[in-house]
C-alpha cells in the first residue's frame, strides 16, 4: 500500500529518485527504511556507497523533495531496525 509522509511508521520503506524531483520522476534509484521521529526530527536507515555502510540519516527537505512514495508492509513483513 502506498502511503503519505504523515502515515509513516517505523520500518516502512521510502523510495527515492535522486536524479529528478517528483512529479518528473520516472525511476526508483534508492530506498531507505523509515526510522521514525526522534527529538522532533525524522530519520531513515539506508546504505551509503560513499561511506561503505548502513547509516542513520536525518530526512531533511532534500530527501523529501526526492521521495516518490512509501510502502506499508503487513504485520509479518515489516522490518524494524
Amino acid at each position: 500500500t502506498r502511503i503519505g509522509r504523515a502515515s509513516l511508521l517505523t520500518g516502512d520503506w521510502v523510495f527515492f529518485d535522486w536524479d529528478h524531483a517528483p512529479p518528473d520522476s520516472d525511476s526508483i534509484d534508492h530506498m531507505g527504511t523509515y526510522a521514525g521521529v526522534q527529538e522532533g526530527k525524522e530519520y531513515m536507515w539506508h546504505a551509503s556507497a560513499s561511506q561503505g555502510h548502513i547509516l542513520k540519516q536525518e530526512l531533511t527537505q532534500y530527501y523529501w523533495d526526492r521521495a516518490l512514495y512509501a510502502h506499508h508492509y503487513g504485520p509479518n513483513e515489516r522490518f524494524a531496525p
